[in-house]
């Protein structure tokens, strides 16, 4: 075989929709895989599916019955995912909406991420704020990997500004957290506090993760069922 026929055997046995060394997963989120796009200027961020990706185009179906931020090509955003190895980042602009797609183009190349904007949900599950040998029950009103609101039926353990674990019931078991109390306020016969997670990691984060895109997947189906 001659050097030009190897070249084109070659390429054709390469992955397809890579160029360049683009890798999906490393260098962009993966075709039917959750996303999230954080908008820098607007302080906020919001989760979605992968559609399609491609090294030149990346198209983001929004999930959630929530009103998505206003958006217009040209906008700056940054896409984060979950890469094999840990959460991963790349610089983009948004190039088109059709309606609950967006359409963006990567600026630049994925990196691990060191600082991400959370996705929360409105997520009702049971919840236990313990401190020692005291505990609390209650049930989430929203939910993140980087926080929560809980309706407690008694005073949290701990005053504001204070630390407790959270243990919260999630689809593959409980999960104990520690979590340090931001703000509390007596509501009738039940305190609504909101509470700050303490360094979680990686895999703390992952369940968190997926029980807020399954809400907002559930939510995204209720209004598509309207």
């Amino acid at each position: 075989m001659d050097a030009a026929l190897r070249d084109t055997a070659l390429r054709d046995t390469a992955p397809r929709g890579t160029a360049d060394g683009d890798v999906a997963g490393t260098d962009r989120p993966a075709a039917q895989s959750d996303a999230e796009v954080a908008l820098p200027d607007r302080g906020t961020a919001v989760g979605g599916w992968v559609e399609s990706s491609s090294a030149g185009e990346l198209r983001l179906r929004l999930e959630g019955d929530r009103e998505a931020p206003e958006v217009g090509p040209g906008d700056a955003a940054e896409v984060s995912w979950r890469g094999p190895d840990t959460r991963r980042v790349a610089p983009a602009r948004i190039t088109a909406v059709e309606g609950s797609t967006w359409v963006l183009a990567l600026t630049g190349p994925g990196a691990p991420s060191q600082r991400r904007q959370a996705v929360r949900a409105l997520v009702v599950v049971p919840v236990t704020a313990r401190r020692g040998e005291s505990g609390v029950a209650g049930e989430t009103v929203d939910l993140s990997e980087s926080g929560a609101r809980v309706f407690l039926r008694a005073r949290p353990p701990v005053a504001v500004g204070g630390t407790m674990t959270l243990a919260v019931a999630l689809d593959d078991g409980e999960l104990a957290l520690p979590a340090q109390v931001l703000r509390s306020e007596e509501r009738g016969a039940r305190t609504l506090v909101s509470l700050r997670f303490v360094t979680p990691g990686e895999r703390e984060q992952d369940r968190l993760r997926r029980r807020v895109f399954r809400a907002l997947r559930e939510q995204s189906a209720r209004a598509a069922g309207r």
